[in-house]
């Protein structure tokens, strides 16, 4: 279990790396490539795939590109399984902060996100 919650925690913290680089080169080392994201902002629902949210990142300045430092908080992080996991976390980008809902699968041995909801906090 120590090492399961171990290797969830570093996906994790891959992703508050990735949500300040937005390095692309590593995305599918948080996500995975069927992964789906569900969001609500500025009034309007929003669903994207795994590759269309990389080419959002990859259209977008990163907040690093800004010197922004990576910046985000684990409100709760969950081993559901051997396979499932669900982190509830904070990211603070250019001034918004998103508050975001992760589901992780393990496939073999690997962790990653298959889905993330996200909002903007008010």
């Amino acid at each position: 279990m120590y090492e399961a919650m171990r290797d969830v925690t570093e996906v994790v913290v891959g992703y508050f790396r990735l949500m300040n680089s937005f390095d692309v080169e590593k995305f599918y080392d948080v996500f995975h490539k069927e992964a789906r994201l569900y969001g609500y902002r500025d009034n309007a629902a929003i669903v994207w795939s795994a590759a269309e949210y990389r080419e959002i990142l990859a259209g977008r300045e990163a907040p690093a590109a800004r010197g922004e430092q990576p910046n985000g908080d684990i409100f709760s992080l969950s081993l559901i399984s051997d396979h499932q996991a669900v982190a509830v976390v904070k990211v603070s980008m250019s001034g918004t902060r998103f508050r975001d809902v992760l589901t992780l699968f393990r496939d073999a041995d690997t962790w990653r996100v298959v889905s993330k909801t996200f909002t903007v906090e008010v």
